[in-house]
């Protein structure tokens, strides 16, 4: 199955690509490049395993890594969760926690 990203108006994002975690060749190229990651995921057990984590910032591979992100859409939603909420109060601003605050 080919990946892809569309705007609203069916055009290609050409600065986002999309890839499959079967794909180690590519990942391990783009490891090397990137500056961030975004993870996506309906299984936030995955997500957050540390061996996962571990390979995907591990600094011999990914040596200009400056933000990652991870997503969900478990959390969707007023009342994100204690987690998020948490996160931000107490280490990090620009987490999104669906406050108004």
């Amino acid at each position: 199955a080919q990946l892809s990203s569309i705007d609203g108006f069916g055009t290609p994002q050409p600065n986002l690509e999309l890839v499959p975690a079967s794909d180690t060749d590519r990942v391990e190229e783009l490891l090397a490049e990137t500056d961030a990651l975004m993870i996506g995921t309906d299984d936030v057990e995955s997500v957050v395993d540390p061996s996962i984590l571990n390979y995907l910032m591990d600094p011999e591979k990914v040596k200009n890594l400056k933000r990652v992100v991870a997503m969900s859409r478990n959390l969707n939603g007023s009342g994100m969760g204690m987690f998020v909420s948490a996160s931000r109060k107490a280490a990090n601003a620009q987490v999104w926690d669906n406050s108004s605050a």
